[in-house]
């Protein structure tokens, strides 16, 4: 059973790294340098700038304990045909559940000690000097987080009214791995199609009847309909809204500038599969609609959505007053420009691009 666990470990790790080269590109990992930079002298300013009163310190440890919440999900490796054909050996399959829990409660552990690290300057900062007490409550942290792990597996395979038998739930703890490796393939499906990946769809009824009123959705909207109900989209768009809006008030200057002109980049970037959503679904080839009427349309539904992430950007460049008038107004005039450029040009060629490619592979079959 070791060895199975081990090669279902490997397997997953090989998988991932294969899905990684597809999202970590070169475009990508300029982007995430230029970023990482960007978030660290936005971290130095604040540590610069932190008062030393009660409720700094206060902040500072409410945001080291919500660090707990993060990253607490526990692997068991599962998979739906193990509580079948592995239930007559049931020893042999609460090992691999022991092992997995183990090898989760470390590597969240590892994960928990590194978040726990970003916190240090703080923590000189505002609590001590001693090293020592500081390296000590990060151990806490870490231990903190390894029980929770542990209890959140130990509860995944309790029945919901186990009535006194001491009997485990392998189909629960199956159906909670695998909307763990969901979620997991969730943010490598925001990037490339996983084959045999479902799509997760939720209607949000408060904002569909809110934009039906404003008119920004209309009734046989496709584009804007599958950009609210889907996670991928909506929850990238406000990701990345809201970062650069918190960006704006920590850098200053042209590298400030750079960095939200960066950002609505990936913003397009993120969006542009959204036009090509539906093109292996049959029933769009009998909309009366030709190639650049359907990319028209992605530019009407996506300009409201691009225009309030430029216009958050604009009012945090004019909210902090760091930086002189004339660079505010250059900031103000290149974040237009740029918005505009990047929808009705640069996304559209895009999609051009890939309709493109599309055809010829069609040809080719």
């Amino acid at each position: 059973m070791q060895k199975l666990f081990s090669k279902r470990l490997y397997t997953t790790w090989v998988r991932y790294f294969k899905l990684s080269r597809f999202v970590f590109n070169d475009h990508a990992i300029l982007a995430l340098f230029i970023l990482l930079g960007a978030g660290l002298m936005a971290y130095r300013n604040i540590w610069m700038t932190a008062p030393q009163v009660w409720w700094s310190q206060l902040i500072v440890m409410l945001l080291s304990l919500g660090t707990l919440y993060l990253f607490k999900k526990p692997a068991s490796f599962v998979l739906p045909a193990d509580p079948v054909f592995l239930l007559a050996d049931e020893p042999s399959l609460n090992k691999l559940f022991k092992a997995a829990t183990t090898y989760s409660m470390v590597f969240n552990g590892v994960l928990q000690a590194l978040m726990a690290l970003l916190f240090w300057p703080m923590y000189f900062r505002l609590f001590t000097t001693n090293l020592w007490l500081i390296i000590l409550a990060s151990l806490v942290l870490v231990a903190v987080k390894m029980w929770i792990v542990w209890r959140i597996a130990q509860s995944n395979t309790q029945w919901p009214n186990p009535g006194g038998a001491n009997l485990k739930n392998w189909r629960q703890v199956e159906q909670l791995e695998a909307q763990r490796r969901g979620s997991v393939d969730g943010f490598f499906n925001m990037f490339i199609d996983i084959p045999g990946q479902r799509q997760r769809i939720k209607q949000h009824k408060w904002l569909e009847a809110s934009l039906f009123k404003l008119k920004v959705l209309r009734t046989g909207d496709l584009l804007t309909t599958a950009f609210v109900r889907r996670p991928e989209f909506i929850n990238t768009w406000l990701r990345l809204t809201v970062i650069g809006f918190a960006l704006s008030f920590f850098v200053g200057g042209w590298l400030r500038l750079a960095l939200l002109v960066l950002l609505m980049y990936l913003l397009i970037l993120q969006l542009v599969p959204l036009a090509n959503l539906y093109d292996r679904v049959v029933f769009k080839q009998l909309y009366p609609m030709t190639a650049a009427t359907w990319r028209k349309k992605f530019v009407q539904a996506m300009r409201v959505w691009i225009g309030i992430t430029t216009g958050l950007y604009m009012v945090g460049v004019l909210l902090t007053g760091t930086d002189p008038l004339m660079m505010r107004l250059i900031s103000l005039i290149v974040l237009a420009i740029a918005g505009y450029l990047l929808l009705f040009l640069y996304a559209d060629y895009m999609i051009k691009d890939t309709q493109k490619r599309g055809k010829n592979r069609a040809l080719k079959k």
